[in-house]
């Protein structure tokens, strides 16, 4: 076979020349008619001022002024994307004449070869039209991304485009089902569906448009189509997906979550309030609620489906929605989880340890907890009683792993999140930005349900620890407050808290890893903006001066992280203790019982009594041993306690050298500030450690 370029190389312009002349001549006309009739509505109202005296007539002019400004960016804007696509179609016409030219020079290569005797100048001339080809259809991509740029720098730009950008958003909307219709796409035009994507998919016209002509089960059979896409970048990790989304993937889901969003003025209202059902009778709720019934119709499945298959599409839906960077709407997503728990009012969370249905609840719990809204509007406890449910039923629920024995985070990751994005209204309940809101009342309210949950005789459970440590770590204002009654930062909406309770959902935090590593953080970072608070002029103190109250507030710093380290350092002593029962000796108790039974038969007397003799020189060696490694265990304990109480005196310390130190202090008033800090913290620590001994020793 000739390796040489043939005709069919040659790929033919699918773009129009013609056309596109046609669309500058339509553009250049309908700017030019706009402007004129936009100066001439100007011009008359400018002349009526000296006929027309009224108290309205400075408003009225001032506002025909900034309709002429408009009038004027328009026209230029729609010059400028005319002249851009003018470019386009010189550069569509040049490179049809360079596909004609060299696909005739193919053609006339392929005559003259001789398949057994190909010649180096015939191969110099077959790499010359294959270089030729790469070059004209470099420009013309170059031409392309070039104008498509500069339309989209106009759009953003100028103000008065919006029809411009519709028109280019249902342009681009029609061109991208084009490629999707394809069974094979170039990269070049997987590149351009790309671009697409990423230009209009937040679009309310172009997502419209797509999810109106392909439906939910095409837009999922496409993200599953593209995938895998290989000669793409990956695209950023979804939030709390370790997995890298592909670009093309990321565009399709944020096409389907802004075909499917609701008007912001609605992000609290349920689905089933008054002011929610009357945005449902205009035509923007009319789409929504067509949209939203066929994907939900598509995940429920057919209705016709056989008991003994499950032809359920929450996979697959998911699937699409997973990779998206733009949030979902509250009451699409309450749908969504209320169809898959049974009812508006379902609490069913549990399920087989590997239902894929259960793992499926989760996942969609998970993309909920992207938009907090959402996410509260799903466990308000108003509306029902998942939160509370939902927490007990993972308490009670067997959540462990076939092999390890252990719960496995994976199982109630969405949940985790979900619950923590709910009591703190920030995306997974972590990193609270500057500009962030405070939490809400319902925020509050759903935080309570998990604090009280914590502060109960069967305490949390270890699956939702994430959870738990969000929640306690954003509402720390309120657990200083109760610790020590001073002059602290909290939220307007708060938990209700008492001394018992505070230091017993910090204990429970302090038993996991998880939770303990988050409230810690969170309490040092708490303990710089109350410095800062206290010593600021927003304070105005009466009977304690700053130092005192900076004190105090080191002292319940102190009691925090006392709380913390001391449940943590019990926990991770109950843990090595339990393992001394196993490993080695346990090893060698199964020795020696094996050999005991082997001799047993052979010489009955001796090997019983040798057997005996073994197991119980054992027992004593591991009597011994089990002592010491008890209380190295014990030493080791008592040790990080102590580490840990002048860590946080010294973190205390370094923290108040710090913030007085940006006001400006002297030496002598930033070192009595630092012992202030470093001795109320000390202090704090070792009133809620000696607390807590004394209640474990009762």
């Amino acid at each position: 076979m000739s390796d040489l370029v043939r005709p069919s190389e040659i790929p033919i312009l699918a773009t129009d020349p013609a056309r596109l002349g046609e669309v500058v001549g339509d553009l250049s006309r309908a700017a030019a008619a706009t402007y004129r009739r936009g100066e001439t509505v100007r011009t008359t109202y400018l002349s009526l001022n000296h006929h027309y005296d009224a108290p309205e007539t400075a408003e009225l002019l001032d506002s025909v002024t900034s309709v002429g400004t408009l009038n004027e960016e328009l026209h230029d804007a729609v010059v400028m994307a005319a002249r851009q696509i003018e470019l386009c179609a010189e550069q569509a016409r040049s490179l049809a004449r360079s596909l004609t030219g060299l696909r005739k020079r193919a053609e006339q290569l392929q005559n003259r070869i001789d398949p057994t005797d190909i010649t180096d100048s015939q191969r110099a001339e077959s790499e010359a039209i294959r270089g030729a080809l790469h070059t004209a259809l470099t420009d013309y991509r170059a031409t392309e991304t070039h104008a498509a740029r500069t339309i989209t720098d106009l759009l953003a730009g100028h103000s008065g485009t919006a029809i411009l950008e519709r028109a280019a958003a249902r342009s681009g909307a029609e061109r991208a089902v084009a490629l999707m219709r394809q069974d094979d796409l170039t990269e070049s035009e997987l590149a351009e569906l790309d671009r697409l994507l990423a230009t209009h998919a937040e679009n309310d016209d172009f997502a419209g448009y797509l999810l109106d002509t392909l439906g939910v089960a095409e837009l999922a059979r496409q993200s599953a189509r593209f995938e895998t896409v290989d000669y793409l970048s990956t695209a950023p990790c979804s939030p709390g997906d370790r997995r890298p989304a592909h670009s093309l993937t990321v565009g399709l889901a944020n096409v389907f979550a802004t075909a499917t969003r609701t008007p912001d003025h609605l992000k609290d209202a349920p689905p089933e309030s008054d002011e929610f059902r009357a945005w449902l009778r205009t035509p923007e709720g009319r789409d929504w609620q067509r949209r939203t019934d066929a994907a939900r119709a598509f995940a429920a499945g057919p209705e016709d489906q056989s008991m003994l298959v499950d032809l359920r599409q929450y996979g697959p839906l998911l699937d699409l929605m997973d990779p998206a960077s733009a949030p979902y709407s509250p009451q699409f997503l309450d749908d969504l989880v209320a169809d898959m728990t049974d009812g508006p009012a379902g609490s069913s969370y549990e399920g087989v340890r590997f239902d894929p249905e259960r793992r499926d609840v989760d996942r969609l719990l998970g993309i909920s907890s992207r938009n907090p809204d959402a996410a509260a509007m799903i466990v308000d406890p108003d509306r029902n009683s998942r939160a509370k449910d939902w927490i007990e039923q993972v308490a009670q629920r067997d959540l462990l792993t076939s092999g390890m024995g252990e719960p496995d985070p994976q199982l109630t990751k969405g949940l985790n999140q979900l619950l923590g994005a709910a009591a703190t209204g920030l995306v997974e309940g972590t990193d609270p930005t500057t500009h962030a809101a405070p939490p809400s009342a319902k925020n509050a309210q759903i935080a309570q349900i998990i604090i009280d949950q914590a502060a109960t005789d069967e305490g949390f459970p270890p699956p939702l620890a994430q959870a738990l440590g969000n929640t306690t770590a954003l509402y720390l204002g309120n657990f200083n407050d109760t610790l020590n009654g001073g002059v602290v930062p909290v939220f307007e909406h708060g938990l209700d808290l008492d001394h018992s309770k505070a230091v017993g959902v910090l204990e429970e935090n302090g038993k996991y890893e998880e939770s303990f590593d988050i409230v810690r953080q969170g309490q040092i970072a708490y303990a710089g903006a109350t410095f800062t608070y206290l010593l600021s002029d927003e304070v105005e103190f009466e009977e304690a001066t700053p130092a005192e109250a900076a004190a105090l507030a080191s002292q319940a710093g102190g009691q925090v992280v006392g709380a913390l380290t001391s449940a943590r350092a019990d926990a991770v002593f109950a843990e090595e203790a339990e393992g001394l029962n196993n490993g080695y000796k346990r090893m060698s108790q199964h020795f020696l019982t094996s050999v005991t039974d082997s001799t047993v038969g052979r010489f009955p007397a001796l090997g019983t009594a040798a057997g005996n003799e073994m197991i119980r020189l054992n027992e004593s060696l591991w009597r011994e041993h089990d002592t010491k490694v008890l209380q190295e265990a014990k030493d080791e304990r008592n040790e990080v306690r102590a580490s840990a109480r002048d860590q946080v005196a010294k973190t205390y310390a370094d923290l108040m050298d710090s913030t007085t130190a940006s006001l400006g202090y002297t030496e002598h008033d930033r070192k009595h500030y630092r012992d202030a800090a470093s001795l109320g913290a000390r202090s704090g620590f070792n009133e809620i450690s000696a607390e807590f001994n004394s209640k474990n020793k009762s």
